[in-house]
């Protein structure tokens, strides 16, 4: 996909569109569950991490307006999602 789509994905989802927000999902759900999988090691949490991320971009689509692509900002944000799980392991 273009960026120049992806950022009309992005302004349809910042006004509330679902419907944009699940092709921004089909875009990247695999790939953020495969990033995830390589650290966790385990389905269950990958899965988890992954739908806690999704969960965080609708939650946050309205200050995306601005935003290209939202590859980076969900990575990141599950990077952030593992390593709190890590260290909850750690700590338990």
């Amino acid at each position: 996909m273009e960026k120049r789509d992806e950022s009309h994905l992005i302004i349809a989802m910042a006004e509330g569109s679902e419907q944009a927000f699940n092709e921004i999902y089909e875009l990247y759900a695999r790939r953020l569950f495969a990033f995830c999988l390589k650290y966790t090691k385990s389905k269950e949490n990958a899965e988890e991490i992954m739908e806690d991320t999704f969960v965080w971009l609708w939650k946050n689509r309205s200050t995306l307006e601005e935003a290209d692509s939202v590859k980076p900002l969900l990575f990141l944000r599950a990077k952030h999602y593992l390593i709190n799980a890590y260290r909850k392991v750690i700590n338990s």
